[in-house]
């Protein structure tokens, strides 16, 4: 049934090219009857010799033929010589009629009678080449050996009939090129057939047969044209599922990628755009079909051969004069690199759910490539050949992939897991620093390597089974101080360091780190003053460097220092007899955080961030008062309090009544005389009610120390 229709299309596209050739003679014939160049310039009309005025004579002037001339009237009018040419240039009517207006654009039956059925034709032929090998591999018609010379036979049958359709006169060079195509793929799919369907061929010989394809297939393209580019690309990665030959092992990997280098080759030598994305697609085809047989390393191989061959395009630089279209080789060389390294990336993404789900859960696999991606992207960037955000989503895919893999693990993490996020985090912030893109692009690529830098290191002290071991907060602070480091670097590249977005997201990013090591050197009982010493040191910098994140920091660093100041390791074990180590964590705090606000008030920064600083001092030093007082009502002191309270209330009321008498004596308006009454009732009720709290405290009695919230006021 496939061979009827083969013929028949065959036939179809012969009919099309008689009478295309008919056409094209006509169209000789009626060229050969224009006139030529030099005789059409003949034809110009010259206006150089002026018309006779109207006579009102209405005699007629005979002349006669032989015989000299009679003597003409001197009022005679003269025809004889002509008068003499003005000293104005003649008017030459030879000036250029207006354009015609542009034609319609061809219909779809035009398309199919001069095109189309050429295309519909060359996939005919190379689809017969490719299923006669796979029929005949099915029927056992011959030997195996005569099969592959018989392919081998048809492939050159057809690189024949292309070679003599394309020296006839007026021969329609698409149907040359699509048979050669089809010819191509032939050789393709015998040399695929004889090492993975008969095993004649080993994999050394099969990969130096596959070269020579690719440089017969090179040297017919540039004979033949784009077409046969685009043809023989779609034909050749095709061959192999068409011969019947899944695709396991080094050896279609080969096979692959051999086609590729050919196809991109091609494309880049001649600036065709087609060849290359022909080339792109069919990669990402076998991508993904490599994916849906759980095939992780070939499907990498894959997506790094598109992403490299994308951006090889773009060293190949258009011609002055570009040929029109919506796609031509000027756009790939701007978009290729774009396009192959941000699908490739995104593409990884279903490798590290692939790897993740296997039990060996390999990572080298994906880590290296998306690596490799990143560095790629980078160097694109900095050649001027992809915009910064190539660079952006590669590394967001490359975070994306490893927290996937956390994510989707169910079996226990592999233990190169760990370096290789370490060392992704290295390549990230390498890229970013050194692609080196435009000014106004510094902020974008910046924010993105920063964050990815610090989310991997993040990632990587997250996957270590103890949190508080020297695995999980040295990659931290080492990647803090080289984050600060990065940002230093960047100041020193732009104009105002203060205020620029790409310092302030690197120094961001490194005080996350320091705070996330904190958290996992320091105790619990003890964070409280640590990250006040976190917001000195952020403050001291800021007052040497004076950049914006750096006051952000210390706020941020004041505000853990107080939120762990509230938590249960310090209120509950200042409770539980742990209060002097609380009352020192707290007022060594208070201290930093004092002097954070001083050093912050001498930065030209806002006032608000000082006044947050001290405030937050304050605080801690208040919570410390409290709870020295909360231990001593509790009975912590170990005496009777009652005496002391009755004394030094009395004190405090006795002071406040003679506070009032002498408001109201030395007061000479109405309005002093209220507020020295306000005052001393103020202090009198003050007085009575610590009095009655007092009362309260010694009925309750000491509470048990296991449990400093029962009595609290």
């Amino acid at each position: 049934m496939e061979w009827i229709l083969i013929l028949a299309l065959a036939f179809w596209v012969w009919r099309q090219g008689r009478r295309i050739e008919a056409l094209q003679r006509r169209i000789e014939t009626l060229e050969l009857r224009e006139p030529s160049p030099a005789q059409a310039a003949a034809d110009v009309l010259l206006l150089d010799t002026p018309l006779p005025q109207a006579s009102n004579d209405d005699e007629a002037f005979e002349i006669e033929e032989d015989g000299p001339a009679a003597p003409a009237p001197a009022d005679a009018l003269i025809l004889a010589a002509p008068p003499p040419p003005r000293e104005e240039e003649p008017l030459l009517l030879t000036e250029a009629l207006p354009e015609p207006a542009p034609q319609r654009r061809r219909q779809l039956e035009q398309w199919l009678a001069e095109n189309g059925l050429a295309w519909m034709g060359g996939g005919a032929f190379a689809l017969g080449g490719i299923m006669l090998v796979a029929i005949a591999a099915q029927q056992s018609w011959f030997s195996p050996l005569v099969r592959l010379y018989c392919a081998l036979a048809l492939g050159a049958g057809l690189i024949g009939a292309s070679e003599w359709l394309l020296r006839r006169p007026g021969a329609h060079r698409l149907a040359a090129a699509l048979i050669a195509g089809a010819g191509a793929a032939t050789f393709y799919a015998t040399i695929w057939a004889g090492h993975a369907l008969y095993g004649f061929i080993g994999a050394g010989a099969a990969v130096w047969a596959l070269f020579l394809c690719a440089l017969v297939f090179m040297a017919l393209a540039l004979r033949h044209g784009q077409a046969l580019a685009v043809m023989a690309i779609f034909a050749a990665f095709m061959a192999p599922a068409l011969a019947g030959g899944a695709l396991p092992g080094v050896s279609a990997l080969l096979y692959l990628g051999a086609v590729a280098a050919a196809g991109f080759a091609v494309a880049a030598l001649r600036r065709w755009a087609w060849a290359g994305v022909a080339s792109l697609l069919s990669l990402y085809f076998w991508f993904a079909a490599a994916i849906a047989g759980e095939d992780v390393r070939q499907g990498l191989a894959l997506a790094a051969f598109a992403a490299i061959g994308g951006a090889a395009m773009s060293l190949r630089k258009p011609r002055g004069a570009e040929e029109a279209g919506a796609l031509n080789w000027a756009r790939v060389q701007k978009l290729g690199p774009a396009v192959a390294i941000s699908i490739s990336s995104v593409a990884l993404l279903w490798v590290w759910g692939a790897a993740a789900a296997s039990p060996q859960g390999a990572v080298a696999g994906p880590a290296w490539v998306g690596a490799m991606l990143v560095a790629l992207a980078a160097g694109a960037v900095r050649a001027r050949l992809a915009a910064p955000a190539v660079l952006a989503v590669a590394i967001g895919a490359l975070v994306a992939g490893f927290m996937l893999y956390l994510g989707v693990r169910s079996y226990t993490l592999p233990p190169s897991l760990y370096p290789f996020m370490l060392f992704a985090a290295g390549i990230v912030a390498a890229a970013a620093m050194n692609a080196r893109p435009h000014r106004r692009e510094r902020a974008t690529l910046s924010i993105a390597g920063a964050a990815g830098a610090g989310l991997l290191t993040l990632l990587a002290a997250f996957s270590v089974p103890d949190w508080h071991g020297i695995a999980a907060w040295t990659p931290l602070f080492l990647g803090a101080a080289a984050l600060l480091s990065l940002a230093a670097v960047q100041a020193q590249s732009v104009a105002q360091p203060r205020a620029s977005a790409a310092v302030d997201a690197w120094a961001v990013a490194g005080a996350a780190l320091a705070f996330a090591g904190v958290e996992s050197l320091v105790g619990a009982e003890w964070r409280t003053a640590a990250h006040a010493g976190l917001a000195f040191g952020f403050a001291f910098a800021l007052n040497a460097r004076g950049w914006r994140a750096l006051a952000w920091a210390a706020l941020g660093a004041g505000a853990l220092a107080l939120a762990h100041g509230f938590s249960d390791a310090t209120v509950g074990g200042a409770m539980a007899g742990g209060l002097l180590q609380a009352l020192t964590t707290l007022g060594l705090a208070a201290g930093l955080l004092f002097a954070a606000s001083w050093i912050a008030a001498k930065a030209r920064t806002p006032s608000s961030i000082s006044e947050a600083l001290s405030a937050g001092a304050i605080i801690l030093a208040l919570l410390g008062v409290y709870l020295l007082l909360r231990w001593i009502a509790a009975g912590g002191a170990g005496a009777p309090l009652r005496s002391l309270y009755g004394s030094c209330f009395a004190r405090l009321r006795a002071d406040g009544r003679r506070t009032h008498g002498a408001g109201a004596a030395t007061a000479k308006t109405g309005a002093h005389r209220r507020l020295a009454r306000t005052c001393a009732d103020g202090a009198g009720g003050f007085a009575n009610r610590a009095e009655q709290w007092a009362d309260a405290q010694s009925v309750v009695g000491p509470q048990p120390r296991g449990d400093w919230r029962a009595g609290a006021v």
